[in-house]
């Protein structure tokens, strides 16, 4: 564990490489030259309150917090100071931590909004602690216009036996935002893990979510979707450890490139302990227009053939052909038919949201996108 006066320097960016002919994917370089003292409030892109009836958490880029959620002071067990420079600076600014119980048989609904710096940086890390036989669904919202902070969370979620967790991310920004997210959920027998992202814009958007299943009967499911203009980077990785026999395990990662850079990698590992088990991952991006840049770098590692199923697949293609006909034949143009597809995949990574709050958001990510698309 390095102390807080520790030669940070010293420590990577990441110590495992995306490829083995490429160091990183990441904009590590222009996260650090970001992070700094954080300077005023970005004015938020979605106003909308997203989960009817929730809780409300407001996180601020002092480090501060407004809502219900216990204060502790600051720590870590799913992450490591050792693990990277961003993560390790990450974890040596925050003032404190905050976490999220749910007791045995209960069930919460919190929506956490984080307001991001106009630059500099800020700091959050929330810990949470779902009892046995609980529910809880948590939105994880943050947007800016005009902004060039770099806002980073990170979250650790231990789900018990027999309970459900759902969180939804959604982050929406403007080209020279630098938001950053890790994600790392541990669940235990029988319980139902499923992460729901929502990714758009800024100059570079990491966003990293990673599941281990353990125990017997227990499901993991990822639903992310991408989108970038020109001038814009969006940055995903999806990784779960499948360790439980009887499981369910998929990602599904949607994308639409209109000119920028889309990056997903990641993995769906399936151990010898998760013996009849069903495994999926899906990786499927779309480049509109010229300039694209999109890396889809998905794998699938399977130990041992016990499984019942183990699939996976990825493309990156222009919009297909057959799908713009279909459409064409029911009197849509191609900028219509391009909305229907957005609209259609935003609508899934949403569903379960406050319904009138994902048509406003809906609308509001429209309007971001070039002209051949309208709201």
């Amino acid at each position: 564990m390095l102390e807080r006066s520790a030669d940070i320097k010293d420590v990577p960016y990441q110590r495992v490489r995306d490829s083995p002919t490429l160091k990183f994917y990441s904009s590590w370089e222009k996260y650090e030259s970001g992070m700094g003292e954080p300077v005023g409030i970005a004015n938020p892109i979605i106003n909308e309150r997203m989960l009817r009836g929730a809780e409300l958490v407001e996180l601020r880029p002092d480090g501060s917090y407004r809502g219900s959620l216990e204060e502790e002071s600051p720590s870590a067990d799913l992450f490591s100071v050792t693990e990277g420079r961003i993560l390790a600076k990450h974890l040596m600014s925050l003032k404190s931590s905050l976490k999220l119980k749910v007791n045995d048989g209960e069930n919460r609904r919190v929506e956490i909004i984080y307001l991001a710096p106009e630059a500099g940086s800020s700091h959050h890390h929330i810990r949470i602690d779902v009892g046995r036989g609980s529910s809880a669904e948590i939105a994880l919202i943050s947007s800016a216009r005009s902004s060039a902070g770099v806002p980073i969370t990170t979250m650790e979620a231990f789900v018990g036996e027999g309970s459900k967790l759902r969180i939804w991310r959604v982050s929406v920004f403007e080209r020279e935002g630098l938001p950053i997210s890790w994600l790392r959920v541990s669940g235990r027998g029988a319980s139902e893990v499923e992460v729901r992202n929502v990714l758009l814009g800024g100059g570079a958007s990491f966003a990293s979510d990673e599941i281990s299943l353990i125990g017997s009967k227990s499901a993991a499911k990822m639903n992310s979707f991408l989108m970038a203009m020109e001038g814009e980077k969006v940055d995903h990785l999806t990784n779960i450890s499948n360790n439980s026999p009887g499981s369910n395990a998929s990602i599904f990662v949607n994308g639409f490139n209109f000119g920028g850079v889309l990056v997903h990698r990641g993995k769906l590992k399936v151990t010898r302990e998760a013996i009849e088990s069903e495994n999926k991952l899906s990786s499927i991006f779309y480049r509109i227009g010229s300039g694209s840049k999109t890396y889809s770098v998905p794998s699938l590692e399977v130990e041992g053939d016990f499984a019942v199923s183990a699939s996976h697949e990825t493309s990156v293609s222009p919009l297909p052909e057959i799908v713009l006909f279909y459409m064409k034949s029911r009197g849509l143009n191609e900028r219509e038919s391009l909305e229907v597809m957005v609209r259609s995949s935003l609508s899934k990574v949403l569903e379960g949201m406050d319904g009138d709050a994902i048509e406003k958001v809906i609308s509001e990510i429209l309007l971001r996108a070039p002209s051949g698309i309208s709201p």
